[in-house]
């Protein structure tokens, strides 16, 4: 099941079961607000990042920089960094925005469960340029490894995290 649709699947079971405990037979319950993963509680959607990305560029860096990296593949270094500062290295193969716009993942494989993620929270939008364009591009990533479902990804919080490569 993708990371999506379990979300998704989640945040709606939490909100049939708080409705469930908050209605009475002579009242009914407020609509719970939704909830990011970040753990931030909004009303409605959040807007698409192209829409709000900055209008600046991705910094970009000769692909030599790239050699302290772990390969954007290696799931299993990777565990060993949660919670360390590092970097790892791929081809952005997929941009990845739920119909919430809560988030945008940058995948590094067709299948998102062989490689390693970035994760944009909404709140980070503004600061960055169009996500969009990294598709298909070689870029570092770098950031403190989180551990999400048994794998490691790096949260984006700043554009300095990723370079392009040339």
């Amino acid at each position: 099941m993708n990371r999506s649709l379990t979300l998704l699947l989640s945040m709606t079971l939490v909100v049939t079961l708080q409705s469930l405990c908050l209605a009475s037979p002579t009242t009914q319950a407020a609509p719970a607000p939704k909830s990011t993963m970040s753990g931030n509680a909004e009303r409605s959607p959040s807007p698409a990042q192209a829409s709000v990305a900055s209008k600046k560029s991705f910094s970009s860096e000769p692909a030599s920089k790239a050699a302290k990296a772990i390969s954007a593949a290696d799931l299993e270094k990777a565990l060993t960094l949660v919670g360390k500062k590092g970097s790892f290295q791929g081809t952005v193969s997929a941009v990845y925005t739920p119909e919430s716009n809560g988030l945008v993942i940058l995948d590094f494989a067709d299948d998102y469960k062989t490689a390693l993620t970035a994760v944009l929270f909404a709140k980070d939008y503004k600061k960055f340029p169009n996500m969009q364009t990294l598709k298909g591009q070689s870029v570092v990533v770098n950031g403190q490894f989180k551990a999400y479902e048994g794998k490691a990804e790096i949260e984006l919080t700043d554009p300095k995290q990723i370079s392009i490569l040339k």
